[in-house]
């Protein structure tokens, strides 16, 4: 598929999928140059391929808790020809952490040499607070902290995670009658 209609029909559905989907596209060259972002990555962190101009990928995306590692299994995964999946904790152009899943891939042109580096994210920020508070919840209760406490922990952390949204905890007494268990938000 060298040239001629089907190649641009082809093109014209890559780019619509790549332009739509909801996932988090970076492609950058062998000197680690951002070459394309789709617009998924524009609003999960905020940066313009213009940020990029004079900025490497991860001096910008980077916070304090990235794992370094990442800079040594992106070189090994270029070495190997392998990508890799890996769940990072990265930072939005405004300062704010997300959590992504990320798949790094290394892209060879046809003599076998590395050409560039295809990055996709998707946030998993939701998710990853729920995995901590379920923790949270688990190790509270493995330590013996009182169940109406925990229980209003709870629904502080809740509240938190979903915006708007008040949380109440009720608990059935001897007597089989609902009562409020945890409600730190009603009056």
């Amino acid at each position: 598929m060298r040239g001629g209609p089907k190649r641009t029909e082809a093109l014209k559905y890559m780019e619509m999928a790549v332009s739509r989907t909801d996932r988090a596209l970076l492609i950058s060259d062998t000197s680690g140059n951002v070459r394309y972002i789709n617009p998924a990555f524009s609003r999960l962190f905020g940066y313009t391929l213009e940020d990029f101009r004079s900025n490497h990928p991860w001096t910008l995306l980077a916070g304090p808790l990235t794992d370094a590692r990442l800079h040594v299994r992106n070189g090994e995964a270029a070495e190997d020809g392998a990508g890799f999946f890996d769940d990072l904790l990265l930072r939005k152009k405004e300062g704010s952490s997300v959590w992504v899943t990320t798949r790094i891939d290394p892209v060879f042109d046809d003599s076998g040499k590395l050409e560039h580096i295809v990055a996709m994210f998707a946030d998993v920020t939701r998710a990853k607070r729920l995995q901590g508070l379920q923790r949270e919840v688990l190790e509270g209760l493995a330590q013996g902290t009182p169940l109406k406490d925990l229980m209003a922990h709870l629904c502080v952390q809740v509240e938190a995670l979903c915006e708007g949204t008040v949380c109440s905890i009720l608990r059935i007494d001897e007597g089989r009658c609902l009562r409020p268990l945890a409600a730190p938000s009603l009056p």
